[in-house]
């Protein structure tokens, strides 16, 4: 309620922006310097070689400010990708070793319960057929 009490009725708001007369801007000899710079960077015809120099040194710094921002973001978006890319390939890595050794540790366990019964045998109807290795 306070806040609605300070508030200007629109009557005097109109009557206040009627009546506003704001002082004309005093210049110091830094706006006026700034002036003259800004008109020499960016106004006249440069015929001047020192006007045309300026103008292109300032447009190259410019530009090289507005690359370096966006290679900047351009870098972190990459790098985001690249943590995340690099988390998948991870990931793959890993299903793939964990497949590979158990493949392997059958593969060798094969081989060990192979030594370690010395002969195949193979129940055939009745008869048993036994087949005897050596390695």
């Amino acid at each position: 309620m306070s806040n609605q009490a300070n508030q200007p009725t629109p009557d005097q708001a109109t009557t206040f922006f009627q009546n506003y007369r704001p002082e004309p801007e005093t210049n110091t000899p830094n706006d006026i310097k700034s002036k003259k710079e800004k008109i020499s960077l960016f106004g006249g015809e440069m015929t001047d070689i020192d006007v045309f120099i300026k103008h292109e040194e300032f447009r190259l710094k410019f530009f090289e400010f507005k690359l370096k921002k966006k290679t900047q973001v351009r870098e972190n978006k990459s790098k985001y990708k690249d943590r995340k890319n690099e988390r998948k390939l991870r990931k793959e890595n890993a299903k793939k070793a964990y497949i590979f050794s158990v493949i392997w540790a059958a593969f060798i366990a094969f081989f060990i319960l192979l030594h370690g019964l010395k002969a195949i045998r193979i129940p055939f109807w009745k008869k048993i057929i036994t087949i005897p290795f050596k390695m």
